[in-house]
């Protein structure tokens, strides 16, 4: 895990952090409370998730020499066979009735729970509500993480990762 300075809504701090390098993406929103409307806590981070979306990076033999583009380039990803990726993103949103403004291709009505919607579905949006009940859980009873990463990887381990790789 890295903290690093900048602001998530700067593609040159982004490119400068090498966000385009990383495993995973997590954006949390920040603990300020002193919003006029409650709804808007999740403004920060709604935006920054789309700036991620809509990077490209361009995968080349070295790791270290990834170029950023955005989704107005994408006609030109087609002509030239190269091989671009998007970073993989986790959003947590205070607010679940945000999950609309993350995914606005999605055609759900905006009053649709979190649970019934593409991005939860697919992983890429968790609610700060199961976060703290999963954490609760599991510093109450240890082999609760054990239970859930059952559920989660069908009971997969290291080890059988390994042999069916």
């Amino acid at each position: 895990v890295f903290i690093l300075p900048g602001s998530p809504l700067c593609r040159a701090d982004l490119k400068a952090a090498s966000i385009g390098s990383c495993d995973m993406t997590v954006v949390i929103s920040s603990n300020r409370t002193n919003f006029p409307e409650k709804s808007l806590q999740d403004k920060e981070c709604i935006l920054a998730t789309l700036n991620l979306k809509a990077m490209l990076f361009e995968e080349n033999g070295n790791a270290n020499e990834l170029s950023a583009r955005t989704k107005d380039d994408t006609a030109s990803v087609m002509k030239h066979d190269k091989q671009y990726y998007r970073v993989p993103i986790i959003t947590a949103l205070v607010h679940q009735s945000n999950v609309y403004f993350l995914d606005q291709e999605d055609r759900d009505d905006p009053d649709t729970d979190l649970y019934l919607t593409q991005p939860y579905a697919s992983g890429s949006v968790f609610a700060f509500s199961i976060l703290n009940a999963l954490m609760c859980t599991t510093y109450f009873n240890d082999n609760i993480l054990m239970l859930i990463r059952t559920l989660v990887t069908g009971g997969a381990t290291p080890g059988l990762d390994e042999q069916l790789a």
